[in-house]
């Protein structure tokens, strides 16, 4: 009863065959789900931290220049001065405001939403103390509002300096914790390959076994009357 003992074998490794098939097919599963993540994660690099980064600069560089500008609109006594001098401090503070817009609608962690918060907050009590300063400054006494400029005004500013940078510093760190995510599901990747790549020649060595062993039982008669 050699072919019988020969058939049972070859059903065995039938599905040890469709087994590794089916693990085949799962690891190119799994590699399709760590490209996807892969991609969502380079995606996320780029647009919710290394734009969302120069968006915080680029918000910082115009409220800097607003700051120069009121403290130049306090020195001024032209009236061609002082009207040049405004459209740019609206002119930056719209633009600002288009950029804080797109920033909030990054994606944003814990700790980005508080100082997020704080952000926005500071940043409307500099803008009163702006809006202010430039209503009195065309009448109001120079010297006395220069004095508020450099107390008040820099106190502000310094105040919101601090949730603004701390904005710029959180997507250098939130950055470098994804590209550390991206590699990990990079060598993730490597294994998976490494591992469906033997599963393969398992297979193939398998299905040669196999081919092997039907082609001895076709051509090698078998004596049934002697079992």
């Amino acid at each position: 009863m050699k072919w019988i003992f020969a058939l049972k074998e070859k059903i065995k490794m039938a599905f040890i065959l469709i087994f590794i098939a089916g693990v085949i097919i799962l690891f190119n599963v799994l590699m399709k789900s760590n490209v996807s993540g892969l991609e969502a994660s380079m995606k996320s690099i780029y647009s919710d931290r290394l734009v969302a980064g120069a968006t915080i600069s680029t918000i910082i560089e115009l409220n800097y220049q607003n700051h120069l500008q009121l403290e130049e609109h306090i020195h001024t006594t032209s009236a061609e001065k002082y009207s040049m001098l405004e459209a740019g401090i609206r002119r930056n503070n719209k633009e600002a405001d288009s950029l804080l817009t797109a920033f909030k609608k990054t994606v944003l962690v814990a700790q980005e939403k508080e100082a997020l918060d704080e952000f926005v907050q500071t940043n409307l009590m500099y803008r009163k103390f702006q809006n202010d300063m430039l209503g009195l400054s065309r009448e109001g006494d120079k010297t006395s509002m220069y004095d508020q400029y450099l107390q008040k005004g820099n106190r502000l500013f310094q105040q919101w300096l601090i949730p603004a940078h701390q904005l710029s510093r959180i997507q250098i760190s939130v950055g470098e914790d994804i590209y550390k995510a991206s590699q990990l599901k990079i060598h993730g990747a490597q294994v998976i390959s490494t591992v469906e790549a033997a599963l393969v020649i398992v297979m193939l060595a398998g299905s040669y076994a196999l081919m092997i062993a039907s082609n001895t039982i076709i051509n090698k008669p078998q004596k049934f009357w002697l079992n």
